[in-house]
């Protein structure tokens, strides 16, 4: 029974350490390799990898909380402007969620929705064409052959016929080419397998994803000063050398610089704030 739960928990420990190694650098494979082992002679493993993990998803991506900052401070600009008596909610907004942000395909969500919602315009006109091509030659042929026959009056009502599908032929082309304008403005110059966020389209994502609430989480530093720091300790290593495990977190999953005496200024801040 034993070997079975140790086996479940080394299991969910690889499990957690993947999903690391997915944005850690990969130049620090080999000393990741020795913090997490380290960790693992501490008896604090598996909570010490979920820190790292709350720590990458807390506070990235930084552009996307730059934005979201940009936003909040439009926010407060309509919520304090001498002219606004009553304005909506930031609850009422829905944010992304950062872990959104970027789509599958390494770039903004929404831009790759964008692009999306183009090609799939580009792919309808370029089908409509096609159809009103078709109907456009058939017309032709009808009208050539009432000629042939002498029917004056149906030639001439299949003529009409014939110049308002050219006429819608020519729209076409004209939204066909704006269409490639916008789409060679994203870098596309051409839409047959391009790739994009399909799936979500037109699925709207749900009401209040994302909490209400102002400014970007606590960086990673301070994060991790808090969330592992007494974990450190009470595994038995000293403030210092918490810290400096702290800043080879940082250095070796984020590939953030920061210096080990920065974090115990840090820490012993921290501890003043919360005993006073």
């Amino acid at each position: 029974m034993e070997v079975g739960i140790r086996a479940r928990r080394n299991l969910r420990n690889e499990s957690l350490r993947g999903q690391i190694e997915a944005f850690a650098p990969k130049r620090y494979v080999k000393e990741r390799d020795v913090l997490f082992q380290k960790f693992h002679a501490l008896r604090i493993e598996r909570p010490m990898l979920v820190r790292i993990l709350a720590a990458w998803r807390l506070t990235r991506p930084r552009e996307y909380w730059n934005e979201r900052k940009k936003v909040e401070n439009h926010w407060k600009k309509i919520e304090h402007s001498p002219v606004v008596r009553r304005f909506p909610s930031l609850a009422d907004i829905t944010f992304f969620e950062p872990q959104e942000f970027y789509c599958p395909h390494e770039i903004k969500r929404k831009d790759c929705l964008q692009i999306g919602e183009a090609i799939e315009r580009t792919n309808e006109i370029a089908e409509s064409l096609q159809r009103n091509e078709r109907k456009l030659q058939n017309w032709r042929d009808r009208e050539q052959s009432a000629k042939d026959k002498g029917k004056a009056d149906l030639a001439k009502r299949l003529r009409d016929g014939v110049t308002s599908v050219e006429s819608q032929i020519r729209e076409l082309g004209v939204l066909k080419e704006k269409q490639y304008r916008i789409l060679a403005k994203k870098g596309i110059e051409s839409v047959d397998g391009v790739q994009y966020c399909k799936s979500t389209l037109k699925m709207p994502l749900p009401p209040g994803v994302t909490p209400p609430g102002r400014g970007r989480p606590r960086e990673r530093g301070q994060y991790l000063v808090g969330a592992v720091g007494d974990l450190l300790m009470d595994a038995g290593l000293s403030q210092r050398k918490a810290a400096e495990t702290i800043t080879d977190i940082l250095v070796f999953c984020f590939d953030s610089s920061v210096s080990t005496d920065s974090l115990v200024r840090q820490w012993q801040k921290r501890r003043r704030n919360n005993s006073s």
